[in-house]
């Protein structure tokens, strides 16, 4: 009995595992095929997507890298450009320092020129203002004691309007220079050098001598009735001729300087060039030349 019931046991466990396998092979095999094979698709097109996903990341890292490189080629030529303008606006800046060195060197050369000249004014005013007795008795330019009484040259001390009335009616004065004998001359009763220093071939009177002709205008006013010659002189640089005329140049400056502003009458103010026949100083050096380059005021006469 108990062997039936064992085999019968064998039997109905042999029919189960029949079953279950049929069942299983049937029912359930196929669907885990299927399964696994959705599985498998699933996965692969998860990793075609993926792969798409990545390629597509790629491309745009890769795109951005080529305009990154793109931006910092642009970035190196704007600063090469800003570096190269640099260059430029410094080598422009040392240029104006050096020009403004240059002009400051120039200005400070200028001052000390105009300081030297200040200085050179402020020694001879004070040299004149120190010794007028002194300078009043040499001669033109301190060339030493003059050898003519009542001769005046303003132009070695200031005359005033009064000053020059007195030296012109001065009778002990006589024609200055070294040309022709004072017998040749005629007879003259006062000389005046005035203080206008000429220029080299010119008959212009400068502006700044005004003030001594003023005063010349002022005391032949009050004089009213003398004859007044107006002489012109050069140094001996250049033809006869031409400094012939120019003397003659220089006295009609003179005299129309008078007539213009003091309203004389110019028939008392005779008009006469010597040119270089009486020098008053040596012609080989240039302060020698300057002085013979005068004009004499002289009264002939009433």
């Amino acid at each position: 009995m108990a062997r039936v019931q064992q085999r019968r046991a064998r039997r109905g466990l042999w029919v189960w595992l029949e079953r279950w396998w049929l069942w299983w092979t049937q029912d359930w095999l196929p669907l885990g095929v299927g399964v696994v094979t959705f599985c498998g698709l699933l996965s692969l097109a998860f990793n075609l997507g993926l792969s798409y996903y990545t390629w597509k990341h790629m491309q745009a890292i890769m795109s951005l890298g080529h305009e990154l490189t793109a931006a910092q080629e642009q970035v190196h030529q704007i600063q090469a450009s800003l570096h190269q303008q640099e260059q430029r606006e410094a080598q422009a800046l040392a240029a104006l320092q050096q020009k403004l060195t240059a002009a400051q060197a120039q200005v400070r050369q200028a001052q000390a020129s105009l300081h030297q000249q200040e200085q050179r004014e402020a020694q001879a005013q004070h040299k004149e203002a120190s010794a007028p007795q002194v300078r009043a008795a040499q001669g033109p330019y301190g060339q030493g004691p003059s050898t003519e009484a009542g001769f005046v040259d303003c132009r070695e001390i200031q005359c005033s309007a009064s000053d020059l009335l007195a030296g012109l009616v001065d009778p002990k004065v006589t024609r200055r220079g070294i040309g022709p004998p004072a017998a040749q001359l005629p007879r003259s009763q006062g000389v005046l050098v005035l203080n206008v220093v000429w220029e080299p071939n010119s008959a212009r009177i400068p502006s700044k001598y005004y003030a001594s002709l003023n005063e010349l205008g002022k005391a032949l006013m009050h004089w009213t009735s003398p004859t007044i010659e107006i002489a012109g002189h050069t140094d001996n640089v250049g033809s006869a001729h031409i400094n012939q005329s120019l003397s003659v140049q220089r006295a009609q400056s003179v005299k129309q300087y008078l007539v213009q502003n003091f309203s004389l009458s110019p028939d008392r103010l005779i008009v006469k060039g010597y040119g270089a026949s009486q020098p008053r100083a040596t012609n080989d050096t240039a302060q020698g030349r300057s002085i013979n380059r005068r004009v004499e005021v002289v009264h002939i006469g009433s």
